[in-house]
């Protein structure tokens, strides 16, 4: 009967520990689904950072300078001097024309033009000759007469403007000591008028005198070089006349000279116009064919390299036989979106990248902003091309038609406070804050803001110190809240590199920060992993 008891007690005892256990779990797990995980608070350290505010775009490279080379003759080409990835320079021979049959007619030109000279007899040749002469000798003298009236109307001759000069600074030196005298005769005067009412010595009025007499004979001797400094200066003005009126007899006489040549010339013609045209057109005929055969090699007409080619052997020398283009001087061209481009100016620095050149960064300028949309008409994605130089290119990593990106410098700030732009609250009449942790209590910063990038916007204020921790979520906390440290995350820890919001401070993924406690009242370091 005793164990029966033990036994309906332990059963008892079994099944109240297990009725609180159900009671427990059931309890617990309505509380939690009740009331929910809380979320995290993204922190993140105020750090001073560089900022680029730019306008990226990519393209393809191009060249600065683009030189397609034709051939002025019609022929067959015979032979090629160059080929694509040549270096080459200004009249370097690049393709070779079939010549044999201009050479035979430049042979058969070259004797018939001596044996015209047969039909012109010497004296016609003289007068050829004396009718060149009277005109180099009309131009000289020409020129001359011209130069010499300009100079006289104009009072640009050296030696007038010299004289002038001089006559000026002589008439200068007479007012001055004009000037002077009368000052020194006012003071001679007063003086006398002391002397009489015995106010001063015989002395003084000797030396007021003296003084007087000084400065009067500086009067003279200015008043004489004045004189002859404009003697002198008549006397040029009347010498480059006569050289003037000299030059324009010998132009007269040089014009005469022409004339009598020109109509000697004309009586030779006259007499002989058939043989002197034939003489003439042979000559001008046997100049064309020299020139066509110059012509026959193909020259480089700039310095570059040759970065196609559609001459070939054998084949005609019509449309583009090479493309030439300097492989130095480089640049992007891409399109930009039309709400961009009151950013951009002519002479705007740029960083370009290059896909086929890794990390390998180069600075460039912006050259060209074209005038006119380059999409269609009624597009709504209305883009216009810019262009962008490169500077120091290395062609042995950058080519043309490359794939290649440009960020356009709007903006920069080489040292910056910067957060995400969702932890800045703005609050009506009061102004902007961010919101920060310390000794995980939540407090706010008042700030003011500046420049923008693609992800941060600059924050400035006096009671912003280097390593607070910003909340970058601040819509879930409230001033004066107490956040538990398992709650905190770091936000968006990934930032490419080719942002150029961060070249340093937060890692890339799998890695840890450290988030130093700061602003009022210092803190504790924060680890955050992610």
């Amino acid at each position: 009967m005793q164990k029966v008891k033990t036994k309906k007690k332990m059963l008892f005892i079994i099944a109240t520990v297990v009725i609180i256990g159900v009671v427990f779990i059931l309890a617990t797990r309505g509380r939690s689904e009740g009331e929910g995980e809380l979320p995290s608070i993204s922190v993140m350290p105020l750090t001073q950072r560089p900022l680029v505010d730019s306008i990226s775009a990519s393209g393809g490279v191009r060249s600065m300078e683009t030189t397609n080379v034709f051939s002025s003759q019609t022929g067959i080409i015979q032979q090629l001097a160059a080929n694509v990835g040549d270096s080459v320079s200004v009249g370097d021979a690049l393709a070779v024309l079939d010549d044999t049959t201009l050479r035979n007619q430049i042979r058969q030109a070259e004797n018939n033009l001596l044996s015209s000279y047969g039909s012109l007899d010497s004296s016609h040749l003289n007068a050829r000759a004396a009718f060149e002469n009277a005109r180099s000798a009309l131009e000289r003298q020409t020129l001359a007469y011209n130069t010499q009236r300009s100079d006289l109307e104009n009072g640009t001759s050296s030696q007038i403007l010299t004289m002038e000069n001089a006559a000026s600074n002589a008439f200068v030196a007479w007012e001055n000591a004009v000037n002077e005298l009368s000052r020194r005769e006012s003071d001679h005067e007063s003086n006398l008028r002391l002397f009489e009412a015995g106010a001063i010595s015989r002395s003084d009025l000797d030396t007021s005198a003296e003084a007087l007499r000084v400065v009067q004979n500086t009067v003279n001797t200015t008043s004489a070089a004045y004189d002859t400094a404009t003697i002198d200066l008549n006397a040029a003005r009347a010498s480059q006349t006569s050289q003037v009126e000299a030059t324009r007899l010998d132009l007269e006489a040089a014009r005469i000279n022409y004339n009598n040549a020109a109509r000697t010339l004309d009586q030779f013609r006259s007499g002989t116009t058939s043989a002197l045209t034939t003489h003439e057109n042979q000559i001008i005929s046997l100049e064309m064919l020299h020139q066509q055969l110059e012509d026959s090699v193909i020259t480089s007409p700039v310095n570059g390299v040759i970065t196609d080619r559609t001459a070939v052997v054998g084949g005609s020398a019509t449309g583009i036989l090479f493309v030439i283009e300097d492989t130095k001087d480089l640049y992007v061209t891409m399109r930009v979106r039309e709400h961009n481009l009151s950013r951009i100016f002519i002479g705007q620095r740029a960083i370009v990248t290059v896909d086929a050149a890794g990390s390998r960064i180069f600075n460039g300028e912006v050259i060209y902003i074209s005038p006119r949309a380059v999409t269609q008409p009624g597009d709504t994605s209305v883009e216009f091309e810019v262009r962008v130089r490169i500077f120091d290119v290395d062609d042995s990593l950058v080519r043309i038609g490359m794939n290649a990106s440009a960020n356009i410098i709007v903006d920069s700030r080489d040292d910056a406070f910067a957060v995400f732009y969702d932890a800045i609250v703005n609050v009506p009449d009061e102004g902007s804050f961010i919101y920060v942790l310390s000794n995980g209590i939540v407090g706010r910063v008042p700030v003011t803001t500046g420049m923008r990038t693609d992800m941060f916007m600059e924050v400035m204020g006096e009671s912003l110190t280097e390593g607070m921790v910003v909340i970058s979520n601040p819509s879930l906390v409230e001033v004066g809240q107490v956040i538990d440290e398992d709650r905190l995350i770091s936000p968006r820890t990934f930032i490419p590199p080719s942002s150029g919001d961060m070249h340093q401070g937060a890692q890339g993924a799998g890695g840890q920060m450290m988030i130093q406690g700061g602003g009022q009242g210092g803190g504790t370091a924060v680890r955050i992993s992610n």
